[in-house]
């Protein structure tokens, strides 16, 4: 739609008559802040539309032809106070008693992506022209995009673009590309086999976007390699297209959708360069790399993680498979001046995956920012976060500060709450930022003033839409490449590194039997979790019970908060060996965090039963590896031992008394075996933080 009206301007101007167009969002900003509004002393306040409407109906010879576009989706409460304009008075009335008059040289256009909540006045006020997706097709966007990335073309587009293609190759590209998506239909193929599995609803045309994008971005990336080919062969074209493909059609979808997109490349008629692997759900786990004999496929290899001098659990970031994988699709694709959203459930370290990405950046030319959407953001305030980190730039226009790009990072990006029409006005004015490179001021006296924005990446982070979560509008989708993120395979590769830091084999020397506990917990903390997610699925009444990888990370993070002294001082405080000390304590973090959840007790003693199982599955563990030990732990691991009780907490070394306090008061994770002293101790420290 916005191409029509570009190319449709542009045509116009070449009958020397000059056209203006100015784009506006509606719902980016509020009705007073649009008409206009008085306050109680009376004092008028203009609007930003009827600033721009003020100055473009001026009486002046030689006026250029002005288009008004309100790009912005329609709703019964900004477009109805138009009705004096689109009929035939052709006059906008404010609050403060002021009549515009419309001028001949000045036109209102609407480009909305529906007509959902327009009323019968506005639509028999308005011509429609209704722009179908099924008329464009995807030959016309390849095709499109062909040229603009096509060197000595004079095709148009909007920004900056690299151009990688030679004339003489770029029909021999495009064949290729249509190959797959006329020839073999793989995107009509998948959406009929997805139809009912779709976790984001993407049109077929943006996937075919998304494809064309993150092929460019692979482009670019060998392009600034220093040994980089500068001619590939067709079988090189057509591996990275093949991936572009893979990730852009079927990277929204889980692993179970991912296989059959592969299945369906397979059933093909054609031979297709996959990887080799016998692995159905492995062909994700590869990239391209460049190679003497052109490019070849290798599996991600997350790099070693290195421990911190300080543990601080909260912020680490762990290397995995996934997040190595997301952080190279985020290169190819940032680094070509296209954005992403990665989508995905609770724990999938969508945020994280971000933050890893963004911690490799070089701070003299790269800045971050991070914001937190939630349901109560509202468009001033993400435009007030926007304009805080940007200063005025000598020539027109603002930026981040010193001249640097700046990456800004939406998290929780579909979060803000839709009002009564459907709409969720916040993410209107992040894709008017994005669109348009700025945003309207909304200073009293520069009110109908754009100010336009540079330098400025985008990154978001989203959950599932569904089951009460919100979806983002289409149009927004269209500027994003959308991944959505899995969750891991193996925990273990995740948290065993940091359990073997914490707890290090060279501390427990001569006590051999806590390193063999701590190899078990990793293994058996998955099965139990897994068992969770299986046995307790949510319901109306029990909502809440949703597990996922961050309940795992708060039972490792609870042990991890425990002294080594502590370990090795167990059997005198509380009359237990260290190592099954250790089992206690596993034992408490997961009810802290998996029992603590349940609201029946029915609930709780199947949970605990389980645990049951898991304990004794990780005592056979331990007696395959440790055999002279095992009968310790096959007497121990009694009923005795379950009903022992054992609690865990920070506060039993904190004064109580006022003169004795002190700022560096003992904090640090301890276990009580009498319920009555750690009541005591609770109800005294109350006591001094109620006086």
């Amino acid at each position: 739609k916005s191409s029509i009206i570009s190319m449709l301007v542009e045509a116009l101007t070449f009958e020397n008559k000059k056209y203006v167009t100015q784009r506006i969002n509606p719902k980016a900003f509020t009705s007073q802040e649009m008409y206009g509004v008085k306050n109680f002393a009376g004092e008028w306040t203009p609007g930003i539309f009827s600033e721009i409407w003020k100055k473009v109906n001026e009486k002046k010879a030689n006026k250029p032809n002005f288009w008004l576009i309100c790009d912005g989706p329609v709703d019964s409460l900004w477009i109805e106070n138009m009705n004096s304009v689109l009929d035939d008075n052709k006059v906008l009335t404010l609050a403060n008693g002021d009549r515009i008059f419309m001028q001949d040289t000045s036109k209102l256009i609407f480009e909305v992506e529906n007509l959902n909540n327009a009323s019968p006045a506005t639509v028999s006020r308005c011509g429609q022209i209704y722009v179908s997706p099924v008329d464009l097709g995807y030959e016309r966007i390849i095709r499109g995009w062909m040229l603009q990335h096509t060197k000595d073309s004079s095709a148009f587009s909007r920004g900056a673009t690299e151009k990688f293609f030679h004339r003489d190759e770029t029909e021999r590209i495009t064949n290729i590309i249509l190959r797959y998506v006329k020839d073999m239909n793989v995107l009509e193929a998948f959406e009929k086999i997805t139809v009912k599995s779709k976790i984001i609803q993407i049109d077929p045309a943006l996937k075919t976007l998304q494809a064309l994008k993150l092929f460019g971005g692979i482009l670019s990336h060998f392009s600034h390699l220093k040994n980089h080919s500068k001619s590939y062969s067709d079988e090189d074209y057509e591996k990275m297209i093949l991936f572009s493909l893979m990730w852009g059609i079927a990277g929204s979808f889980e692993t179970k959708q991912r296989s059959e997109f592969i299945t369906l490349l397979q059933n093909s008629d054609r031979q297709v360069p996959l990887p080799r692997t016998s692995d159905p759900d492995a062909y994700f786990d590869y990239y391209l790399t460049q190679e003497e004999k052109g490019l070849e496929w290798k599996p991600y290899k997350p790099e070693a993680w290195k421990a911190p001098p300080q543990i601080m659990f909260s912020r680490l970031l762990m290397p995995t498979v996934d997040s190595t994988r997301a952080d190279l699709l985020i290169n190819y694709l940032m680094n070509s001046n296209s954005y992403v959203i990665l989508t995905g459930g609770s724990g999938t370290a969508k945020t994280s995956s971000i933050l890893m990405y963004m911690s490799k950046f070089d701070r003299e030319k790269m800045l971050m920012h991070r914001i937190n959407f939630s349901s109560a953001t509202q468009p001033v305030h993400f435009q007030t976060a926007i304009e805080s980190v940007c200063e005025t730039k000598i020539r027109k226009g603002f930026g981040p500060k010193d001249g640097k790009t700046m990456t800004v990072f939406i998290d929780d990006m579909s979060m803000p709450e839709c009002n009564k029409w459907g709409d969720q006005i916040t993410l209107e004015i992040v894709r008017e930022l994005v669109e348009d490179f700025g945003f309207f001021r909304l200073e009293k006296n520069e009110r109908g003033n754009f100010k336009y924005i540079e330098n400025l990446k985008y990154i978001g982070a989203m959950n599932h839409p569904g089951g009460g979560r919100n979806d983002i509008p289409n149009r927004l989708k269209h500027h994003f490449f959308i991944i959505n993120m899995i969750l891991p395979a193996k925990i273990d590769l995740i948290f065993d590194p940091i359990l073997k830091n914490v707890f290090k084999a060279s501390v427990f020397a001569q006590n051999p039997e806590v390193n063999k506990v701590v190899d078990s917990l990793c293994a058996a903390t998955a099965a139990i979790s897994e068992n969770m997610k299986k046995e307790f699925m949510p319901t109306p009444s029990k909502f809440h019970y949703i597990f996922n990888l961050r309940d795992v990370s708060r039972i490792f993070k609870g042990m991890c908060q425990v002294k080594i002294e502590t370990i090795k001082g167990s059997m005198a405080a509380v009359g237990l060996k260290s190592e099954m000390f250790m089992i206690a304590l596993w034992k408490h973090e997961c009810e802290r965090v998996f029992i603590d959840k349940l609201i029946s007790n029915a609930d709780k003693d199947k949970a605990i039963e389980k645990m049951r199982e898991m304990l004794d599955t990780s005592k056979d563990k331990i007696k395959e590896t440790c055999s002279e030990v095992f009968n310790a732990f096959e007497f121990e691991l009694t009923s005795e031992f379950y009903e022992k009780k054992l609690y865990f907490c920070d506060f039993m070394n904190v004064s109580t008394s006022e003169e004795d306090s002190k700022e560096d008061d003992a904090k640090y994770y301890q276990a009580v075996n009498n319920i009555n002293t750690l009541r005591q101790k609770a109800i005294a420290l109350l006591r001094v933080y109620n006086e």
